[in-house]
């Protein structure tokens, strides 16, 4: 073969190698990306925030069943005679549980075809219609919220209703009338969780050192993976914000009281200013005794601060009580506050950034509460 030739071949050889190794460089840096979830505030998606639906968002359609079937599961609940709505294209019920609301939608009817007067509100043998007083034991506030749109197809009507505590609707159709049965969440469930990922909205939390990363994202971020090992498990969890929002301290301790919940977990990041060495995991408690529930607050907080730590492989760095902060002052039931890391240590935020690291973190959250769960079923209430 020809000097020329070989040359020639040596060249391609060389090609094909640099091409290889930079391919094999990108499909790295892929990866690499992919291990940190984006959880920059600069490239956090909605999308990415709001796998888990939640139940407030669902549109629960109504179910088949005789007045007697909406009376055997509770004898509080609403019916709007059929008489008086026009044939809907659609008919869904909406549980803002936050807000202590539910939200009857009739999707194509004519504006004005549904009146308040038609709505009646029944308690046993009390039924009652038109203006709402202080007296009412359910309801505080009724309202008809039409779109008045010209075109019917596209027109909706919703029925507001705002109660005076957490009920669990569901939604009956009869051949006479839709019926929304009202029974609060206790004795719909057995087992109750309620939720927090922290901050929301403007309120970002603490950062990272570079500013990259906020506490709001990479909580909320958690709480995603949280959801679908609780989603798996006996028990009922509501979760008081499952996207970027605010949401204020009142109303977060105002769902756990009202449900009456089992547990109570709130799940937040660290800092410390200057304290690059300082890292680890710790949980939070009230030092009071909580008024629903037979769990301890530092009981819970121990058990969710031993699961993290080994779940993560995280140095654990106690139980702490806090009276002074608002959530476990005013939260009724067994309460706990998570801070799953320092967002100031650079060992903390490599596990905080990236799914695998917020998936042991998730682990841990979720096998603390089944283990809490079983305590407090059992009774074992030592402090």
């Amino acid at each position: 073969m020809e000097m020329q030739e070989w040359r020639r071949l040596a060249i391609q050889s060389i090609a094909f190698f640099a091409v290889v190794f930079v391919s094999s460089l990108g499909f790295s840096q892929r990866i690499q990306q992919q291990l940190e979830v984006g959880v920059r505030a600069e490239d956090y998606k909605e999308s990415q925030r709001q796998k888990t639906v939640s139940a407030q968002e669902k549109k629960e359609e109504p179910t088949v069943a005789t007045k007697a079937l909406v009376e055997e599961r509770s004898n509080t609940y609403i019916k709007i005679p059929k008489k008086a709505v026009p044939t809907p294209a659609k008919v869904y019920l909406q549980n803002k549980y936050m807000d202590f609301q539910v939200i009857l939608t009739f999707q194509g009817v004519a504006p004005g075809s549904i009146d308040a007067g038609d709505i009646l509100r029944v308690r046993g043998y009390h039924v009652s219609g038109g203006i709402i007083t202080k007296k009412d034991p359910a309801f505080r506030k009724i309202e008809v919220v039409d779109q008045k749109k010209q075109d019917d197809e596209n027109n909706s009507i919703q029925l507001k209703f705002t109660l005076k505590k957490a009920y669990e609707p569901i939604l009956f159709e009869s051949d006479e009338a839709y019926y929304i049965s009202l029974l609060s969440a206790r004795k719909a469930h057995d087992k109750i969780v309620v939720v927090d990922a922290g901050h929301g909205g403007m309120d970002e939390g603490t950062s990272s050192a570079n500013r990259k990363y906020h506490e709001k994202d990479i909580v909320l971020a958690v709480q995603e993976k949280l959801s679908r090992l609780l989603d798996k498990a006996d028990m009922t969890v509501y979760y008081t914000r499952t996207k970027d929002e605010k949401v204020s301290k009142k109303a977060r301790t105002r769902l756990a009281n009202a449900l009456q919940a089992d547990l109570f977990v709130s799940i937040h990041c660290n800092a410390l200013q200057g304290g690059v060495n300082t890292f680890g995991v710790e949980t939070l408690y009230a030092g009071k005794n909580p008024e629903y529930g037979k769990l301890a607050n530092r009981e819970l907080a121990d058990v969710i601060l031993e699961q993290v730590a080994v779940s993560a492989d995280m140095k654990k760095r106690g139980t702490i009580k806090r009276n002074g902060l608002y959530l476990l002052r005013h939260a009724k039931v067994p309460a706990t506050i998570v801070e799953i890391g320092y967002m100031t240590n650079q060992s903390d935020m490599s596990l905080l950034k990236k799914e695998i690291g917020q998936q042991k973190i998730a682990e841990g959250i979720y096998q603390g509460i089944v283990n809490a769960m079983e305590k407090g079923a059992k009774g074992e209430k030592n402090s």
